[in-house]
């Protein structure tokens, strides 16, 4: 996936939260570059605010820990 920086990524992980999809990316090139965005339609769209990168982040962990 390349955003809109140019920058090319991996999806890492994609979650349903909350009838969002967050798509979990990392930079092809710099592996501690990690970045999450929301996909509406075919569109990759950065996060709102510090709150939703919060919420994202965490159900990301819940996850994990499963």
């Amino acid at each position: 996936v390349t955003l809109e920086d140019g920058k090319i990524c991996a999806i890492l992980n994609e979650l349903e939260i909350e009838n969002t999809k967050y798509v979990y990316l990392v930079n092809t090139e710099e592996r501690t570059d990690f970045v999450i965005r929301k996909r509406i339609g075919n569109e990759l769209i950065g996060l709102t605010d510090e709150e939703e990168l919060k919420k994202a982040m965490a159900y990301l962990i819940i996850k994990k820990n499963k």
